[in-house]
């Protein structure tokens, strides 16, 4: 079976009290700062697709603008092999220093997988 995956960026996310989850601040045709350079925390909701049941080692990698990166590194564990694997990554610092894209890589089982690429984009605020 095909591994694949999908990611969607965002401020935060959180867990509400009946257990669904809330995802605040999410960035989707790009991300536009008001000034660079610029450091703040973002948050990832990480799905991957097609892994068999078990538990199974993970990279992740978000390469900023300027090749700055966020790496995280562990076990998956997948209990059911019809249903995505979830992983969250909350709150960790990003460095936008320049313009390009944000772009997302995992690798499970020696397996890579682009699963995201998000614009960084100048405003007017930033052109001054």
């Amino acid at each position: 079976m095909k591994i694949t995956a999908h990611g969607i960026i965002c401020d935060d996310i959180r867990r509400e009290d009946n257990g669904k989850l809330l995802i605040i601040g999410a960035y989707d045709g790009g991300f536009v700062p008001g000034k660079i350079p610029v450091q703040f925390p973002l948050s990832l909701w990480l799905t991957v697709h097609g892994v068999d049941v078990g538990t199974h080692d993970f990279k992740l990698q978000l390469v900023f603008p300027d090749d700055k990166k966020f790496e995280s590194e562990g076990e998956l564990e997948v209990l059911d092999d019809a249903m995505p694997a979830s992983m969250f990554f909350i709150g960790f610092p990003a460095a936008i220093t320049g313009f390009g894209e944000i772009v997302g890589t995992v690798w499970v089982n020696s397996c890579e997988i682009e699963f995201i690429r998000v614009p960084v984009i100048e405003s007017e605020q930033v052109r001054g």
